[in-house]
């Protein structure tokens, strides 16, 4: 993955996000479904502190979640 490379879903659209229900202990997590600049669509998992945004982790989407980005 490119450095910032996550850091642009949330800046292209359509953007999905949505609450991390499953692996939300202790604070909230929240997933982004998005574009990157290059195409590419990732998932980023990511919580908030205070006024800043902590990604957890960013992949690549499974089969499952493109189709639910693409619909």
């Amino acid at each position: 993955m490119e450095p910032g490379e996550c850091e642009q879903v949330f800046f292209n659209i359509p953007l999905t996000l949505e609450p991390d229900l499953i692996r939300s202990r202790g604070e909230k997590r929240y997933f982004a479904l998005c574009k990157t600049n290059m195409n590419r669509i990732l998932v980023v998992i990511f919580t908030v502190r205070k006024i800043k945004m902590r990604v957890i982790t960013a992949r690549d989407v499974n089969k499952k979640e493109r189709i639910k980005y693409e619909i």
